[in-house]
């Protein structure tokens, strides 16, 4: 008998809201509170795979945290340790990543994060290794040496006496808790506090991404409540430092947002998950979308290539199984989705259970590519043909796709 891909997870329905967010979440809360709160939830099924950047995004955060630490391994530049630790990092992830068949397709992480990316994210690396200096010392040092005497030169943050690599602070009156990439005092009355980022940290006009702005300015907000005589400048680091604007307009702005968050989501309340999602453009890297009611529900309406359709948006397509075709490598289905488009989907892995597919099945596709081009006489469309193995070389692979299906059967129950 042939296997079958497995069921759609069941829907989450309610939230219990935690005492605590975290800055690293705050603007994706605001968005939609279901999507931060929910991967919070224990044992939650059907999770979407995450970008691959995403894991490159620890790994780099782990390589900076170890060499601010001091744990050099015998090397005797933070330069020369920084690239150590990334290929130990790197090497590890991937082992991690083959063993799981929903994210093997993802090895190696240089590939699947796009040659060009992770060459933009390694120089990166290496510029910020090249201006760290280590004040009198010729040999590595310890954390507590390195923690006394680390200098970045240039025009980014100084540091005399630091505070530490990713140290726990939390402020339970602004019911914030997290972890500062890098905070260090300059004297008694100046602190600086720094968030490391990978990829973009600006938009196309050059100007700061808000979910890394309001990050950052969340961690200087709970840092001038810990220090109340102690000036704070927060500074983001892609490329380069760069400072924050962080003033009184910034501090009230800020803390309207965190009183509405606090009103909207009072601490260990029970809440329903469709009072909590917003479904919209932003779901495009949501994980929880296979168990989110709200977005399976709206998404269909937005797939006809309509003005007021919202784009760009996930590459999923749901509906019934016309008919399938199987090869000697893979499964291709048609189907008519969940909005009465006519779809088909190439190039399906025999493991997902595609083969076990038939008339009349309902069946969820996530994560997808297209094969056709998404902009077309200049506005962005919704594909009718996606694929997991692309068709030639100008298209990408599927690495994160997730097949689930129902039984006729189970449908007409």
């Amino acid at each position: 008998m042939a296997s079958r891909p497995p069921p759609l997870p069941s829907p989450i329905t309610t939230i219990v809201v935690p005492d605590a967010f975290s800055p690293s979440s705050f603007v994706q809360l605001e968005r939609c509170a279901l999507s931060a709160l929910g991967l919070r939830r224990k044992n939650v099924q059907g999770l979407l795979v995450p970008h691959p950047a995403a894991f490159l995004g620890v790994v780099l955060h782990h390589v900076r945290h170890e060499v601010l630490k001091g744990r050099w391994g015998g090397a005797r530049t933070p330069l020369r340790a920084a690239l150590q630790i990334l290929a130990t990092a790197v090497r590890d992830v991937e082992a991690m990543l083959q063993r799981d068949n929903a994210t093997v397709g993802l090895v190696p992480l240089r590939s699947s994060v796009g040659r060009r990316y992770w060459m933009s994210n390694k120089r990166t690396l290496e510029r910020w290794a090249k201006r760290l200096t280590i004040a009198g010392k010729s040999e590595p040092p310890n954390t507590i040496a390195l923690a006394q005497g680390l200098l970045p030169t240039g025009n980014g943050p100084s540091t005399r006496v630091a505070s530490g690599s990713e140290q726990l602070i939390a402020n339970p009156r602004l019911r914030l808790v997290g972890r500062p990439d890098w905070f260090a005092s300059v004297d008694a009355r100046h602190i600086e506090v720094v968030d490391f980022k990978s990829g973009r940290v600006t938009d196309a006009d050059g100007d700061l991404l808000e979910d890394h702005i309001i990050q950052v300015r969340l961690y200087a907000f709970m840092l001038e409540a810990a220090f109340p005589h102690a000036k704070v400048t927060p500074f983001l680091e892609g490329n380069e430092p760069i400072e924050v604007p962080w003033g009184h307009r910034e501090r009230t702005n800020l803390m309207d947002r965190l009183q509405a968050v606090a009103r909207a989501l009072p601490s260990g309340a029970t809440i329903k998950a469709e009072a909590l999602a917003k479904p919209g453009v932003h779901c495009r890297e949501c994980r929880l979308r296979p168990s989110c009611l709200s977005y399976l529900s709206a998404a269909p309406r937005w797939w006809p290539d309509q003005p007021r359709s919202p784009r760009p948006l996930p590459l999923d397509v749901w509906g019934d199984v016309l008919w399938t075709r199987t090869d000697d490598a893979s499964v291709t289905v048609q189907l008519v989705d969940a909005s009465g488009r006519h779809v088909r989907v190439d190039g399906i892995d025999r493991s997902h259970g595609a083969t076990g597919l038939c008339e009349g099945d309902a069946v969820w596709f996530f994560n997808l590519e297209a094969s056709e081009d998404l902009n077309q006489h200049g506005a962005l469309i919704q594909p009718r043909n996606f694929h997991e193995r692309p068709p030639g070389p100008r298209w990408r692979p599927a690495r994160r796709m997730r097949l689930f299906s129902r039984l006729q059967l189970e449908t007409s129950l």
